[in-house]
């Protein structure tokens, strides 16, 4: 085993931990999830955004949760995907916007807080993104495919030629 695939290995279960924690929490406890939800919604509402329910964002807390479960799980269990890796990356941009909500925070703990949890959520960012680029030495779908039709192209010439 190289040092990269080594680095992989650990990184990849390091980096899905904290989804797959925060996961069971939004399912064991959607509650405080829709709450902040809800906080963010409201300003979204000001732009145009429909009124959000109690109930659809606990639904929503709930499934997020389980989704940041699923895709964890893949991510690790399959580690030449990136799909999973790339989705949770993305995820990660309105997480960071429910959770480290800069709205309506007035004191100085509360402005920390937010910000501590802004570079977290960028770290998991940078982290995933950085894997999701990460192809370990194999070249990408879109150059296979293209080798792929040359060497059809190729082929079809030389029966061309023989027939």
């Amino acid at each position: 085993m190289d040092v990269m695939s080594l680095v992989n290995a650990i990184s990849r279960p390091l980096l899905a931990a904290p989804f797959v924690i925060d996961g069971v929490d939004a399912l064991l406890h959607p509650d405080s999830h829709a709450e902040k939800l809800l906080d963010s919604w409201e300003f979204a509402e000001n732009f145009g955004a429909p009124e959000l329910e109690y109930r659809r964002a606990r639904q929503a807390a709930r499934l997020g949760g389980a989704m940041a479960i699923g895709l964890s799980g893949y991510m690790v269990l399959k580690r030449h995907s990136r799909l999973p890796v790339t989705v949770l990356a993305l995820s990660t941009l309105p997480l960071a916007a429910v959770n480290a909500s800069f709205l309506g925070t007035r004191s100085h703990d509360e402005r920390w807080n937010s910000t501590k949890t802004l570079v977290e959520y960028g770290v998991r960012f940078a982290g995933l993104a950085l894997l999701a680029a990460d192809r370990q030495g194999k070249p990408s779908w879109k150059w296979k495919r293209q080798q792929k039709l040359q060497l059809n192209a190729a082929a079809k010439k030389a029966l061309e030629k023989t027939a």
